[in-house]
């Protein structure tokens, strides 16, 4: 068996400027931080956790709390399902169709590699006609506990944007 790793955003879905919109505003709306710098590349992690977290402790002085965290993260989330509602998110043309593909073999298993919070990418998914959880359900029932879901995301994505042009989004 085969695993083929998916990243969420430009991969799956069509929504890397919307992702970076609702992220940067999300900073203005919930954190007052005005003046985000888009060039995901040059944080040393660069996921939303890692960039939240960054950007956070930078401008704060200290690590956010969990409710800090938790509030970023509802505010987020709420931006993404009105901009879905202003304009559904579209998959990448094919993207649907070879996932449905690769579920039917055996030979084949699927995996997210992606920086986004859980929610945030399952949202994604939803709205772009693709179902987060269906994917991960089977990984963990065909693979086991061998793959490391947010370890592999980091690295995978800290590579993936070090190779983009600056401001390009992709989680």
């Amino acid at each position: 068996m085969r695993l083929i790793i998916f990243d969420v955003d430009g991969t799956l879905t069509d929504t890397v400027a919307v992702d970076a919109r609702c992220f940067l505003q999300t900073f203005e709306d919930v954190c007052g931080f005005k003046d985000v710098d888009p060039d995901w590349s040059g944080y040393a992690n660069a996921t939303d956790a890692g960039i939240y977290h960054e950007i956070f402790a930078t401008r704060i002085g200290r690590a956010p709390t969990v409710a800090e965290t938790e509030q970023f993260q509802r505010h987020l989330i709420a931006l993404f399902r009105a901009a879905a509602q202003a304009r559904p998110f579209a998959p990448v043309p094919g993207a649907p169709q070879l996932l449905g593909r690769l579920r039917q073999s055996a030979d084949f298993q699927i995996a997210l590699a992606t920086g986004c919070w859980a929610e945030p990418a399952r949202v994604k998914m939803t709205v772009a006609g693709m179902n987060y959880d269906i994917i991960r359900r089977r990984r963990r029932r065909r693979a086991g506990a061998g793959i490391d879901h947010q370890t592999g995301a980091r690295q995978i994505n800290s590579f993936e944007r070090r190779k983009r042009s600056p401001g390009r989004l992709c989680r």
